[in-house]
Order: structure tokens, then C-alpha cells, then sequence
């Protein structure tokens, strides 16, 4: 943890704001995601599913920032996008078990 905020997150960056915003996200995805397994038993049905809820609390998070964070962040967004259709054409075939191996 220290190391990535050394690096990917040092305080006063360029586009500081915005990367905190979207560690906290991440951090919540992945806490939200892990209550439902633990406390309710709900599991996640595919990894991307994971990403698809990082990307909607994105969305409604994302007018708390400034103008000009909103367009980083919009750009950071569209290339996640790119990387998740890429990713789930290559596993498009692939049965579901697969990835819980």
C-alpha cells in the first residue's frame, strides 16, 4: 500500500484529486463486494461484474469533482472501456467455471 501511494499517488501530483477518488472508489468496490460474500453469501457471478460496479459508483461520484478532473477521469474511463470489451471478447466462449479454478 505505502509503495503505491509513493508512487502511482504521491500527494500533490498531477491530477491528485482525481486519483484519490478513484483509489477510494476502488477501495469501496472491493469492500462492498467482499460484505455481500461475506455477510449476505452473494458471490460474484464474473470478475468483470466487479469492474461494471467500480464504474457505476464512478458515475454517480464523479460530479463532485472539478471540471477539469471530470474530463481526466472521463478519459481514464474510456480507456478501462476499451480494456473491458477487449478482455470479455477473449473470454466470451470461455464457461463461466473457468475463472473460479
Amino acid at each position: 500500500m505505502q509503495d503505491f501511494l509513493e508512487s502511482w499517488l504521491p500527494l500533490g501530483c498531477r491530477n491528485y484529486k482525481a486519483k484519490m477518488m478513484l483509489f477510494a472508489r476502488v477501495l469501496w468496490t472491493l469492500k462492498t463486494v467482499r460484505n455481500k460474500m461475506a455477510i449476505k453469501g452473494v458471490f460474484v457471478q464474473a470478475p468483470s461484474s466487479i469492474i461494471f460496479k467500480f464504474d457505476s459508483f464512478i458515475q454517480r461520484w464523479r460530479q463532485l469533482l472539478r471540471a477539469s478532473d471530470q474530463a481526466t477521469l472521463d478519459g481514464w474511463r474510456a480507456q478501462v472501456k476499451g480494456w473491458m470489451e477487449a478482455f470479455l471478447e477473449k473470454i466470451r466462449d470461455r464457461p463461466l467455471a473457468y475463472f473460479f479454478l
